[in-house]
């Protein structure tokens, strides 16, 4: 599956994403990114186009635990 494809997945689900410099966490690629994070799929395929671009999913209004296992993480969930 290419990014693409994920991205159209988790927008599927209602999940509002922004594209994100491939290679990176931050910042997004583009410059209103809470306003434009968007589900619609036209925009995700736009927003993706010929580019790699890792998918950032907007967060508002969701409780979000950040589980790294390599920092102890999962063992603190448990």
């Amino acid at each position: 599956m290419t990014k693409l494809d994920y991205a159209l997945a988790l927008a599927s689900r209602g999940f509002k994403i922004i594209p994100i410099r491939e290679g990176a966490k931050f910042p997004p690629e583009i410059r209103h990114w809470p306003q434009e994070a968007t589900d619609r799929e036209e925009i995700v395929r736009r927003m993706w186009g010929t580019g790699n671009a890792n998918i950032g999913i907007h967060c508002r209004g969701m409780a979000v635990i950040d589980v790294d296992p390599r920092k102890g993480g999962d063992a603190s969930l448990a």
